[in-house]
């Protein structure tokens, strides 16, 4: 869906004016970024609006191509052209690693985000901690993201979904997964109270576009559908995915290379206290990234840089050409994520 024309309103809290127009009636159409909207566009009333963060200054309206925008009007309104979410950067791999003590801000559907990965990787990978404090209803409503890959991790509580063509909905457990394939429609309806997942997407700016009158329930099952050559996946933590490496390790496989055609690759690894895990040489254009999810480890760089002792919800990114290893100081848990970023 284009965004068409709209009334720009410049402010300094998108979420507040969002709030004010939705309550008098406007529907949001499309936000961007979802994790950090400075740009939502809302639809009411027989005018669209483009709620989007930054100075004031004259009136503004953001029209299609094929409008001459070179000069304001004689009252003043400027007319500009909308524009296009950037192409996919190519990925900027370098080291990245955060505590778990990085600050929260309010995102879309007032969910609370945590940047696990700060520097984006050049914009090619964004990877959140999301939480929703007090569970009950969530103000969601159906929508799809225009991505290449995107996972969605339960690590504490659980959360009830919907998803286009996968039947009636469905809880998903801490230590379950989902991924969504590119634009398909899903829908966040209830949570319980301090619910916690990962979020990990490619590319990492990308557009959220509502789909208010979707209906899931009158759409035909269909899980053998795929998107842009992947599938809808539900990983159920199954005791059949996991397998005994020795040493103290277990390691279970969710699925999600084969239901993404090797678009991206996510595993789970238990750790008895003193085993360690290794991470391989990373290859070009491969993101890398392993969340701990319980327990403490000591994470090491093939090049020797020591990364110290890591609790829960620390996050490392190892660059490519590079390997490391994990040392549990005590039971411990890890996720591990790599996607493809070559196009």
């Amino acid at each position: 869906m284009g965004t068409s024309s709209a009334v720009v309103i410049p402010c300094s809290d998108v979420a507040a004016e969002v709030d004010y127009f939705v309550a008098l009636g406007w529907r949001v159409l499309q936000v961007f970024p979802a994790d950090d909207p400075r740009q939502v566009i809302l639809d009411g009333h027989g005018i669209r609006l483009l709620v989007r963060r930054g100075p004031g200054g004259p009136l503004r309206l953001s029209v299609s191509g094929g409008v001459d925008c070179s000069s304001a009007s004689p009252s003043g309104v400027v007319i500009e052209a909308n524009t296009a979410v950037a192409a996919i950067p190519p990925l900027n791999s370098k080291f990245s690693l955060t505590s778990g003590d990085e600050p929260w801000h309010v995102g879309r559907a007032g969910m609370h985000y945590r940047d696990l990965v700060p520097d984006r990787q050049g914009g090619s990978v964004i990877a959140s901690h999301i939480r929703i404090p007090e569970g009950g209803p969530v103000p969601d409503y159906p929508h799809f993201h225009d991505v290449v890959f995107q996972l969605i991790f339960c690590h504490k509580g659980w959360v009830r979904l919907a998803y286009e063509g996968q039947g009636e909905p469905f809880v998903l457990q801490a230590g379950e997964c989902v991924t969504q394939p590119p634009k398909i429609r899903h829908r966040v309806l209830e949570s319980s109270d301090d619910l916690h997942v990962i979020e990990v997407g490619f590319p990492a700016e990308h557009m959220t576009t509502a789909d208010h009158d979707f209906d899931f329930a009158a759409f035909p099952v269909d899980p053998d559908r795929r998107w842009d050559g992947q599938q809808f996946l539900r990983y159920t933590n199954d005791v059949n995915s996991w397998s005994v490496l020795g040493n103290g390790i277990r390691v279970s496989d969710t699925g999600v290379a084969k239901a993404t055609s090797d678009r991206a690759d996510v595993r789970l690894v238990e750790m008895s206290e003193g085993s360690s895990h290794a991470v391989t040489t990373v290859p070009n254009a491969l993101f890398s990234m392993v969340v701990v999810l319980a327990g403490e480890v000591t994470g090491k760089l093939e090049s020797g840089n020591d990364m110290g002792r890591l609790g829960e919800g620390a996050t490392v990114v190892i660059p490519v050409e590079s390997g490391a290893s994990f040392t549990a100081e005590k039971s411990s848990k890890l996720l591990l994520v790599e996607i493809d970023t070559a196009l």
